[in-house]
């Protein structure tokens, strides 16, 4: 059977790849494989609290139920696993193991909370990007298109935004990296947003 692997964290970006890993795997008729990679980012940040580990447990099992909901009914199958350790080996064993058709990953975006993310545990999407000879899609959360710019005839109408970027409401940039030499196919490079980008 056809399997897919989407990383998955507290971020909202993924919470958005993990709707486009469901809905890929949906029309492929695959199996989804759920990892999360453990990491200090799930626990609070002060480690004196008295109940440190009590609210880590507590925020990896909301993301657990996070994902139960959003595959609750998905028939083709899924697996979820939340496992210590480096995100980007965890997910890129994940597809190894499965010999997944793909990899489906958020990414955090730019701006100055993102950078240092990055700056500290570096990117899980381009460590991917670096190391899977399969294909990695990656996903950002939906922008909202500037004010005003609301289609109100129903049908979704692409918006221009500042720096040329196109967005259109609830639809989300993917790119999608197809080998290893550094080219991407990216619609939000080419001045669209979204898989149904025309």
């Amino acid at each position: 059977m056809t399997a897919l692997v989407v990383g998955h964290s507290r971020d909202p970006a993924s919470q958005e790849a993990l709707r486009v890993a469901r809905d890929l795997a949906s029309r492929l008729g695959a199996r989804l494989h759920v990892v999360h990679g453990i990491t200090l980012g799930d626990y609070p940040i002060d480690p004196d609290a008295a109940d440190w580990n009590v609210q880590a447990e507590r925020t990896l099992a909301q993301q657990r139920r996070q994902v139960q909901t959003a595959l609750a009914t998905f028939r083709p199958g899924w697996t979820y696993r939340a496992i210590r350790g480096d995100p980007i080996r965890l997910i890129s064993t994940a597809a190894e193991e499965n010999d997944a058709l793909m990899i489906i990953v958020g990414t955090r975006g730019q701006g100055f909370g993102p950078t240092i993310d990055r700056l500290i545990g570096g990117s899980v999407s381009h460590g991917l990007i670096r190391r899977q000879h399969r294909p990695v899609v990656v996903v950002r959360a939906p922008r909202t298109c500037l004010p005003g710019a609301a289609n109100t005839s129903g049908a979704l109408q692409p918006t221009r935004l500042r720096h040329g970027r196109i967005c259109r409401d609830g639809t989300p940039t993917i790119a999608i990296v197809t080998d290893l030499s550094g080219r991407v196919d990216n619609d939000a490079e080419q001045g669209m947003s979204g898989p149904d980008s025309a």
